[in-house]
Order: C-alpha cells, then sequence, then structure tokens
C-alpha cells in the first residue's frame, strides 16, 4: 500500500477510536503507538500529549502493562517537557514500511518496532552487548501515527542508515 495512504488510513482509524472512548485509558491522551501484546492483558504503547496539532508533544512515555492499570514498566519514569528521550526512524525496503523507536534504560536498549510485512510489531530488548534478551509482540496490526512520532521524536542516530533513515520520507532500503 502506497505510504501516504497507508498514513492517511491509520490516522482515519486513529481518530475513530479517539472519538468512540473505549480503545485508550484516560491516562494515555494521545497514542503514538498502542499494541495488545502476546502477553495475555499487556499491552505495548507509546503516549504523549498534543500542546500544537501537528507540531509539538510533551509528556512522550513508552509503557507497557495492562489497560485499566498502572503501567508495569514506563519509561522516562517522569514525565516531562523536555527533549525526549525515546528515537524515530524509519526505512522502506520493497513493499515493507518499517518503523522504530529506540530508547536506553539502565544497561538495556528497547526497540518498539512496527513492520508492513512479516515481522509485524512489538518490543524487543537487547543487552549491553547487543544480545536480544526479550521479544515481546503485538498480537494484532498496532495503532501507528508514523508522522506524528517522526515529529514527536528525535532522530535515531544509531540507527544503521543514520539521519537518511528519519526524513519525512523513510530511507529506501535495496531489496
Amino acid at each position: 500500500m502506497e505510504l501516504t495512504r497507508w498514513r492517511q488510513l491509520s490516522a482515519l482509524v486513529g481518530m475513530m477510536m479517539f472519538f468512540s472512548g473505549q480503545a485508550f485509558c484516560d491516562d494515555c491522551p494521545d497514542p503514538l503507538f498502542s499494541c495488545e501484546s502476546n502477553r495475555p492483558g499487556k499491552f505495548i504503547r507509546i503516549c504523549a500529549t498534543e500542546l500544537q496539532p501537528g507540531h509539538k508533544w510533551t509528556n512522550i512515555q513508552y509503557r507497557y502493562g495492562a489497560e485499566d492499570k498502572d503501567p508495569e514498566f514506563s519509561f522516562p519514569t517522569e514525565l516531562s517537557s523536555g527533549t525526549p528521550l525515546l528515537f524515530f526512524s524509519h526505512v522502506k525496503k520493497g513493499a515493507d514500511y518499517r518503523v522504530s523507536i529506540r530508547f536506553e534504560n539502565k544497561g538495556y536498549t528497547y526497540r518498539v518496532f512496527s513492520t508492513t510485512g512479516r515481522d509485524g510489531a512489538g518490543v524487543s530488548v537487547m543487552d549491553a552487548k547487543g544480545k536480544v534478551i526479550s521479544v515481546t509482540r503485538c498480537i494484532e496490526r498496532p495503532h501507528i501515527f508514523p508522522s506524528y512520532l517522526q515529529r514527536a521524536l528525535a532522530c535515531d542516530l544509531e540507527n544503521p542508515n543514520g539521519q537518511a533513515a528519519c526524513g519525512e520520507h523513510p530511507y529506501q532500503l535495496r531489496p
């Protein structure tokens, strides 16, 4: 599916869920990524608050846990209007569009990922040596807003394609 059309459909689904009031709890006012995980009753989310429509975001936070309870894990632990501690990149390989959100906490690297291909979506955790120690997968297609994530987060300069994978259009990988 063409990337622009995919973004439009994604935004439409998100608006329908927002207005239905059923999909997200009140403590995640503007979910930029959300899915139910393969761990029963647990959700993966990236939450934020939009201050100026389409431009300024604050209180950006990764959350993992049950929908109607306090998160089991959140990063950063304290909400802030300062520089985001989560980093964005996106690439396209053939028809597969891949979004990656990275952050580091206590020697571990977390990567929230979403692909339109067979890899699906979820979050992986790597130790300090880069060994993957855990992968929690989404059991549904995530609700994701790549263009909002891109505007809300800093560029992930540690991704294999550097600054090129943070542009308005995804970096094109060779198939």
